[in-house]
């Protein structure tokens, strides 16, 4: 019975640490695409006269978004 109560525990503690590791690896990437956010609008306001208006900017950024997001949920759900 010691055993088996041991073996939980030993269980229990890799599904905290593999939860713990998933959260931070989505901070990490989360923190990333913002920082990719950061440098494609300061890109953007240099180079504005590109294009031709601001709801094609706002598209270029949400897909990036996008795809970063996917990226992320894709890789947390591989991981755990």
């Amino acid at each position: 019975m010691l055993v088996s109560k041991a073996r939980e525990v030993e269980m229990n503690v890799t599904i905290i640490t593999k939860i713990e590791k998933n959260v931070m690896e989505r901070r990490i990437l989360i923190f990333s695409l913002l920082g990719m956010m950061r440098y494609f609008l300061k890109l953007f306001r240099k180079r504005i006269v590109w294009l031709k208006t601001p709801a094609e900017m706002l598209e270029i950024i949400t897909s990036c978004v996008v795809i970063g997001f996917r990226i992320s949920t894709d890789t947390v759900l591989d991981n755990f």
